[in-house]
């Protein structure tokens, strides 16, 4: 695959061995540290058996902004040390703008609205996170409806064709740009969906369960007539911007140099 590619090349330029193995092959940890692509059920026993080992692990999937940059594979891929997501440490330390800048990112002021938009998970996302598919999103209109009347909209992942409508909201499935639901949007609710981060940016408060928001939103849902509308996102968005790299920075070194300089990595 282009990514494994890419990561096994720039881990070879930073002065570190390598080698290139299909998942399948997996039995228990032979390594000192693993890196891998998605995160299916193969992927999930590579992850345990290291992490149970005491060796690291790097995840890759897709990022934050840029992701089809030049091509679908050759876009922006976040790169997570030790978990799905780089919440523990993302912001260890404190990052200049430089790199976010390339992003061309607007803050807008916080804002008031009506509705809320609970954006939803994939089927195998679901799954990875211990639920059955829309499990959390059930629960979380559910929940939701027990302490405010306010609409609520249902966002199903656009790329799951198997989502339902959920009692108490209003059901949508679209790939139009989820920036639009965004408009006159109280809050916005997921377990760990990147669309916390566009409500964010532009100025709507967020619940969310996991996720790199996490440090600027709540996660419990009894206060979602009180969300948070204060925090540094400027900072949060900087320290986000060295999650995730492009493949050329992946071949070049720059992802794998960047995790050890921050003592993520041996």
């Amino acid at each position: 695959m282009l990514i494994g590619a890419a990561m096994a090349q720039g881990i070879h330029r930073v002065g570190d061995n390598v080698r290139v193995m299909p998942s399948t092959s997996f039995k228990s940890p032979d390594s000192d540290i693993a890196v891998f692509y998605g995160f299916d059920e193969t992927l999930r026993a590579v992850f345990k058996g290291y992490r149970d080992a005491g060796r690291p692990v790097v995840y890759v999937d897709l990022g934050y902004w840029g992701r089809k940059d030049l091509g679908r594979w050759t876009g922006y891929h976040k790169v997570s040390v030790n978990g799905r997501h780089p919440t523990s440490y993302f912001q260890n330390r404190s990052h200049d703008g430089s790199r976010a800048a390339k992003f061309g990112i607007k803050f807008s002021e916080w804002t008031t609205g009506s509705h809320i938009l609970v954006a939803g998970t994939s089927d195998k996302g679901a799954v990875v996170d211990g639920f059955a598919p829309e499990e959390w999103e059930r629960w979380a209109v559910a929940e939701l409806r027990r302490h405010t009347d306010r609409p609520i909209i249902y966002r199903a992942k656009p790329s799951w064709l198997g989502a339902s409508p959920i009692p108490g909201s209003m059901f949508q499935q679209t790939r139009d740009d989820v920036r639009k639901m965004l408009v006159g949007c109280h809050a916005v609710v997921t377990h760990h969906s990147n669309v916390s981060i566009d409500g964010l940016i532009a100025g709507v408060p967020a619940f969310c369960m996991e996720g790199l928001a996490s440090p600027l939103a709540l996660s419990d849902l009894s206060k979602i007539e009180e969300p948070r509308r204060h925090g540094d996102r400027e900072q949060l968005v900087n320290d986000i911007a060295w999650c995730q790299f492009d493949v050329q920075e992946m071949t070049e070194g720059v992802a794998w140099r960047h995790l050890k300089s921050e003592g993520l990595l041996p």
